[in-house]
């Protein structure tokens, strides 16, 4: 139901251009983003896997946000698949009544219902590292390193999607170590390095290391505000804020706090349990160390083995005769209903045609096509081929740039200066740089005017 007239997120806009100008012109570039790091040029730093795959499925079923959006809920149902495979191993007494839970966890969740239908790779990394995960549980309990082998080559191709999947790796390996699967830690090492090994193709390719790590460690999005030894330590310390990040993570949190309780109080002996628990946490604990701020997204990452341990919990809570705690149990699965609900029919109410008022938009536009304007990124769903589009996005960050520098900044009068005839705004680009909402066609703005308003869209005009 949420997907129907989907918002175009800006994360749709900033790595589906990537998939745009691959398809287009052989490589990953960014006019989104001209002016940062040389992004014009080319783009080092991107998603790898996410973006490539992606070219195939544009270049086969055309330009279309909805068609970046659905490679996102392709990949959600792998896994339901993979963790319906998955649950005849999980060690609870009532294996359907266990699968119930669990797959209403996790379609309950607004966090999986919002990023399923968003172009970004949180979902495929779900995906690829639960079967990761499948053939490390194999590895750890049989030892066989064909399967410590495959566990590697899916973490790899997790840090090739996202950076951030490089946690498959890390809490792969200290899993063997810590089991002393000796022969198959070395073997889930190589493969999964090479399997990530791709990552460095484009750099061979354009001869572009220094421009690799200007991007990798100058880049805005990376600044955490973590400098020195004591600010990372402070830093990790504070990954609490992930999980209390608002009422639904909270509810999630007392759901897990609730499971760790129990299994405690339980102290289940089966190997997958145990196995279970320790890969959760070390996934935790990897991902505070690289990852860079406390968004709640990123929780998509454990959530399968974080929803696993709820529903082994809730299994073993019938063992343990405490009615307060059962009724605790009953209520939060209620909260946890509740808050997701409201929280997913948000997402719902900002839903409207916005790909088809871009359109009309554009039409209206024609005498400027081809000339290079400024536009929220979303324009570029379908107007990416009429104009060239430099992201208001990019103006938001260089007017925070400015004020931390103490430097005076105007949209209007920076664009001026580079003769771009044509602005359009919308009510978050003037709240992020500070403009008023124009009131009258004609009202002056530096060189610029405004023109008139089309749905969302305020359209100012060069003098």
């Amino acid at each position: 139901m949420s997907t129907y007239h989907r918002a175009i997120h800006t994360d749709d806009a900033w790595i589906g251009e990537f998939v745009y100008w691959a398809n287009h012109d052989g490589y990953v570039r960014s006019e989104l983003f001209r002016g940062l790091l040389h992004s014009e040029v080319y783009q080092e730093v991107y998603h790898k896997l996410f973006v490539w795959h992606s070219v195939l499925a544009v270049k086969w079923l055309g330009w279309s946000v909805y068609v970046l959006k659905s490679i996102s809920l392709a990949y959600l149902l792998g896994l339901l698949g993979l963790s319906w495979y998955y649950l005849r191993y999980l060690p609870v007494a009532d294996h359907r009544r266990a699968a119930g839970l669990y797959f209403a966890l996790l379609l309950t969740s607004s966090l999986v219902v919002e990023y399923s239908f968003i172009f970004r790779p949180e979902t495929m990394l779900m995906c690829v590292g639960f079967c990761s995960w499948l053939a490390l549980r194999r590895a750890l309990l049989t030892g066989a390193v064909g399967a410590a082998a495959l566990a590697g080559m899916f973490a790899g191709l997790a840090a090739l999607t996202h950076l951030n999947g490089l946690i498959f790796i890390m809490a792969g390996g200290l899993l063997l170590l810590w089991r002393r699967r000796w022969a198959g830690m070395v073997v889930f090492g190589i493969t999964a390095i090479i399997a990530f090994a791709s990552y460095g193709i484009d750099m061979v390719r354009h001869h572009s290391w220094e421009l690799f790590r200007e991007q990798m460690f100058m880049h805005p999005a990376i600044d955490n505000g973590s400098h020195g030894i004591g600010g990372r330590i402070l830093y990790l310390l504070n990954e609490h804020q992930r999980f209390f990040h608002s009422p639904k993570e909270i509810v999630l949190t007392l759901l897990l706090l609730l499971a760790t309780y129990v299994l405690y109080r339980r102290r289940p002996q089966a190997p997958e349990t145990r196995n279970l628990a320790t890969y959760f946490v070390l996934l935790v604990l990897s991902l505070d160390l690289i990852v860079q701020g406390k968004t709640s997204k990123y929780l998509l990452l454990y959530m399968p083995y974080l929803l696993l341990l709820v529903v082994v919990a809730f299994d073993q809570l019938t063992q343990l005769p405490n009615p307060r705690l059962h009724l605790l149990a009953r209520g939060l699965l209620g909260l946890y209903v509740v808050a997701n609900v409201i929280y997913t029919g948000l997402i719902i109410a900002e839903n409207h045609a916005q790909q088809a008022e871009n359109d009309h938009l554009a039409q209206q536009l024609r005498p400027y096509w081809g000339t290079r304007i400024i536009a929220p990124v979303n324009f570029i769903f379908p107007a990416i081929s009429h104009f060239q589009i430099q992201g208001a996005t990019y103006y938001f960050m260089e007017a925070e740039e400015s004020q931390r520098l103490g430097r005076p900044f105007s949209l209007f009068t920076t664009a001026a200066s580079q003769h771009i005839p044509l602005i359009i705004l919308d009510q978050e680009a003037l709240h992020e740089l500070h403009l008023p909402t124009p009131s009258r066609a004609g009202q002056p703005f530096g060189a610029y005017h405004f023109a008139f308003q089309d749905a969302g869209h305020y359209i100012y005009q060069l003098d």
